[in-house]
């Protein structure tokens, strides 16, 4: 009795599986579909567009590439050159931590686990 329940269970789990397959090719269709709508819709120049509905579809166009500064540090340049700066950088975190310490405290906590799950592979459909 509890095999047959398990059984079902399992078969109950790979007919979603199956239709959560097809709901994945179905978004993959929706976003081409949009894509090809957003084309369109540039090449017409549209802007918006009102469906008998009520359906609104507003185009929203690329955002424009911006050139930004991006800081990069040589940092085995800097520490060649500042070596005496490093040490007393280093000098000081090492006092921060240890004067850090003086003041802190440890607590037991649980760490929830990761729960298990039951992986499922479909086959391939060719």
């Amino acid at each position: 009795m509890n095999n047959e329940l398990l059984v079902q269970k399992i078969n109950q789990v790979i007919v979603l599986e199956e239709k959560l397959k097809l709901l994945k090719e179905v978004e993959e269709q929706i976003k081409q579909e949009k894509e090809d709508l957003r084309q369109s819709m540039i090449a017409s120049e549209l802007k918006k567009w009102e469906t008998p509905n009520g359906t609104k579809i507003t185009l929203v166009e690329d955002g424009a590439d911006e050139e930004i500064e991006v800081p990069t540090t040589d940092v085995e340049k800097f520490v060649e050159e500042n070596s005496e700066l490093v040490d007393e950088y280093n000098n000081v975190m090492l006092k921060y931590q240890n004067k850090k310490k003086e003041y802190t405290t440890y607590t037991k906590e649980i760490k929830k686990g990761r729960k298990g799950y039951v992986k499922i592979t479909l086959p391939k459909s060719e």
